[in-house]
């Protein structure tokens, strides 16, 4: 399959993705889940890759805001941080 085929490919599934997530589905759990009944320990260790992805983001979200000075108002209402 050339790579141009593979793109056009993708778009469906996409697609697919960005209605169900529009409803409120959880696309990650949704794919997660059916996974999980095949394989149990990959599943977990992908939701754990996840989890420390997401937790990255939160991390660098929260440095950023720091840095700029966002929320340090909110400091001195939490004991002076």
């Amino acid at each position: 399959m050339a790579q141009g085929e593979a793109a056009s490919e993708r778009r469906p599934v996409e697609e697919i993705v960005r209605r169900l997530e529009e409803r409120g589905v959880d696309v990650n759990d949704l794919l997660l889940g059916a996974l999980s009944k095949e394989d149990l320990q990959g599943s977990a260790r992908l939701r754990l890759e996840l989890a420390e992805r997401s937790l990255a983001k939160a991390e660098e979200y929260e440095e950023g805001g720091r840095r700029s000075g966002v929320g340090e108002g909110l400091q001195g209402r939490r004991g002076g941080r």
